[in-house]
């Protein structure tokens, strides 16, 4: 099995790398990321596909999307211009699982537990710049019949960013620091391990069961964030949360029924938690 992974120095590829160089080392994971292979360089990319025989593609390359940081238009360019690279290619492999984003649809109006089929019927075009070009990548793998799209809501593990939520809070927690939440609101939480999960079920099935193109990755239960910090302490110190502003925030989450309805059997929300926190204090 022959296995492209793009963008292998960020968080999801690294947390796929680990998880299936331990438990299927037979596969041979094409690790790519800017260095040796630029996906925005189509040629390159051409070159690349003319010269490595491939069974599946990983898409994990990604430009935007960081709330600490704006975006701008040459955002659009980027995103769009690495998945149309690869997916010029389609003919040359099974079938490609590119990430997705809840951005898809505008992030200010809320996601109230949207299904597949809201997004794929939504009408309303982000405004800021990484939303529109997963709105456009979303809409584009449509089209193309061997192509996944599993839409990222929030996605939590070891190797995520520092500044991100859980790892942030424990993090905090670890030091006996108070969390701090801009402003609650509930979302969608989704752990690496059963992203691992998902991937591999796909890997292991996607051309004999026909699995859905379109696939959001969140659990049943939605959590607020305050109760994702309790959540967090469990495992460790007794501390407080400082809002920064009253009321709650609209919701960010999806609909975990197409998920639900492929019975793999996943961790979930409390042990995944758990376990990252467990690892990060063996780190610290």
């Amino acid at each position: 099995m022959n296995i492209l992974i793009t963008g292998s120095n960020g968080f999801i590829a690294k947390e796929l790398i680990q998880k299936m160089e331990d438990r299927y080392p037979s596969w041979n994971l094409l690790k790519t990321n800017r260095q040796n292979l630029d996906v925005r360089d189509s040629t390159a990319v051409d070159r690349f596909f003319d010269t490595h025989p491939i069974d599946v593609v990983i898409h994990c390359a990604n430009r935007g999307g960081r709330r600490t940081k704006v975006d701008g238009q040459e955002i659009i360019d980027m995103n769009f211009g690495m998945f149309a690279n690869l997916a010029k290619h389609r003919d040359k492999y099974k079938f490609m699982i590119i990430f997705g984003s809840g951005a898809e649809f505008p992030r200010e109006k809320g996601l109230d537990e949207f299904s597949e089929e809201r997004f794929n019927s939504n009408k309303e075009i982000p405004r800021e710049y990484y939303g529109f070009s997963k709105y456009l990548i979303a809409k584009a793998a449509r089209s193309i019949d061997n192509i996944i799209n599993m839409r990222i809501f929030n996605v939590f593990g070891v190797h995520e960013y520092g500044d991100r939520m859980v790892k942030n809070s424990i993090h905090k927690n670890l030091r006996g620091e108070p969390f701090e939440i801009n402003q609650d609101r509930v979302m969608d939480f989704f752990s690496s391990y059963d992203l691992f999960k998902v991937v591999e079920h796909y890997i292991n099935n996607f051309i004999a069961l026909s699995l859905y193109k379109d696939l959001n990755l969140c659990y049943a239960n939605k959590i607020k964030l305050s109760d994702l910090c309790q959540e967090i302490q469990k495992n460790g110190t007794p501390t407080h949360i400082i809002f920064h502003e009253e009321g709650d925030a609209p919701a960010y989450c999806g609909s975990s029924e197409r998920l639900d309805s492929l019975n793999i059997e996943l961790i979930g929300l409390e042990k995944s938690i758990t376990t990252v926190y467990r690892e990060l204090k063996e780190r610290t």
